[in-house]
């Protein structure tokens, strides 16, 4: 599967990987992964999105309004949830970065950033949480 979610043992943080083509409903499934059941939500701290593996999508700027909508709910549940997104490829990236507008537009509640860099997303989320992300892909 193209999208896959990971959950820390302590239930602190969502790991979301995305390899390969990622299609619109792989992305919106992967938010409902993370953000049911809701007592599992309101227990994390952070999301780190590492989507250097992904090559391609077909998502568009309706499914990330879409997406920022799911977001939104979610965020009613865990307003202080972290949202690191790790994204290399230049149209990868640059969906991310139009997410993390959508969601400033939107004023989702969540503290979010978008980076190329997986050692600076888990620095961002340490500095945000406290927490260090054992996570090494």
């Amino acid at each position: 599967m193209p999208v896959e979610v990971a959950f820390t043992p302590d239930g602190a943080g969502a790991i979301v990987i995305g390899t390969g083509m990622v299609t619109s409903q792989e992305l919106l499934s992967g938010d409902k992964q993370v953000y049911f059941p809701e007592e599992r939500l309101r227990r994390l701290k952070y999301m780190l999105n590492d989507y250097r593996r992904t090559t391609s999508t077909s998502v568009t700027e309706s499914d990330l309004v879409t997406s920022i909508q799911n977001d939104m709910a979610a965020a009613k549940i865990n307003p202080g949830l972290v949202v690191a997104v790790v994204a290399e490829e230049d149209l990868i990236f640059g969906m991310s970065r139009m997410w993390e507008t959508l969601a400033d537009v939107y004023e989702v509640q969540f503290k979010t950033y978008t980076t190329r860099s997986l050692d600076d997303a888990k620095a961002w989320i340490k500095e945000q949480t406290g927490i260090d992300v054992d996570y090494a892909d």
